[in-house]
């Protein structure tokens, strides 16, 4: 629920080049290698070309990804979420985009060259490989759990297998990366830096699907913080010694400009209903605040009793990922709420 350009160990620079050199690896002289996606666009396009179906309008397609100079392919692998819209809009209002995708409400399905578009587009390609591993490590996915980007209640990691045959250990990441825009309807942004988002299951399997997100509408967590347009409260108040927790949790959106962003993402990914089934987490957390204003604290009478220092308010409450600092919302399950709900 925050910017991952933000987190990222790595300048964002330094990702996309290695991004884009992983998809495009040259020779010793320089030379883009077959296996490049480049290459293989060309190679598309002479397949068409000669093939005995008039493939005109679809290669007309492929000139303008590919574009002059090779700049729009650059911008489709490197562009930001606005710009990889602007391709999109562009694309929509010249062509007809029903030579790629057959779209029905929030199903998709591709066409023939929608197909030949996603096998050079080779995300499978991509997701096992070095640089999405890379990519995982520059934004902490690596070396322990973190909340998905998306609803900051899964939680998604990288871990270490053993490979039965060999005994070798190799990483296993247990997650999504969700296309922001779908394949199923854009395939030719299946491997775009800002279109992967580290993802769980839930936002992207189960609730996202093939919906069609835009940057203009849905929050792409490479392009704004879900922390800086919404807000949780809770409803009515949180007593810690309830048993049954009767409160509810709400979200009010933040006027920036005298403008408030859509509230799409909330939807689609129905996160208040998600967000409604922890309340008992929630409550779990103000029973400890509780325990350290004013009630008693088994933890320090211990740490009293052999002269250690003291567990203060800030050290509990940091375990749950509550700081100031929204960035920590990217450490802990329900960071955005607890922190948005303490700090009210």
């Amino acid at each position: 629920m925050i910017n991952l350009c933000d987190i990222s160990t790595v300048p964002i620079i330094i990702l996309l080049d290695a991004h884009y050199n992983y998809l495009n690896p040259v020779d010793a002289t320089g030379k883009l290698l077959a296996t490049s996606l480049i290459q293989k666009l060309i190679s598309l396009q002479e397949e068409l070309e000669y093939s005995e179906i008039d493939y005109t309008l679809e290669n007309e397609i492929l000139e303008f990804l590919i574009g002059d100079d090779l700049i729009m392919i650059n911008n489709i692998i490197t562009g930001n979420p606005e710009i990889l819209e602007n391709i999109i809009d562009e694309l929509e209002a010249n062509f007809d985009t029903s030579l790629i995708s057959n779209q029905n409400g929030e199903a998709a399905t591709l066409t023939f060259f929608g197909n030949k578009l996603k096998s050079v587009f080779d995300y499978e390609s991509y997701r096992n490989s070095d640089a999405c591993f890379s990519m995982l490590g520059a934004l902490k996915f690596r070396g322990r759990s973190r909340p998905c980007p998306y609803c900051n209640i899964e939680s998604i990691e990288v871990i270490n297998k053993r490979v039965d045959l060999t005994a070798e250990e190799v990483e296993q990441a247990l997650l999504d990366i969700d296309h922001f825009y779908p394949r199923s309807r854009f395939p030719f942004l299946a491997v775009s830096f800002f279109n992967l988002i580290p993802s769980c299951s839930k936002c992207n399997r189960n609730l996202k699907k093939q919906k069609d997100f835009r940057d203009s509408s849905h929050i792409n967590p490479y392009s704004r913080a879900f922390d800086d347009h919404f807000r949780f409260y809770a409803t009515s108040v949180i007593f810690p010694d309830q048993q049954v927790p009767s409160f509810e949790i709400d979200k009010n959106s933040i006027i920036i400009g005298g403008t408030s962003f859509s509230e799409s993402s909330i939807t689609d990914l129905r996160l208040i209903q998600r967000i409604r089934t922890k309340r008992h987490l929630v409550q779990r957390f103000f029973r400890v605040v509780n325990r350290f204003n004013g009630g008693v604290n088994n933890a320090n009478i211990l740490f009293d009793s052999v002269g250690a220092a003291r567990l203060t308010l800030e050290d509990a409450i940091g375990d749950f990922g509550v700081s100031p600092d929204p960035l920590d919302i990217h450490d802990v399950e329900l960071a955005k709420v607890l922190r948005d709900l303490y700090y009210c």
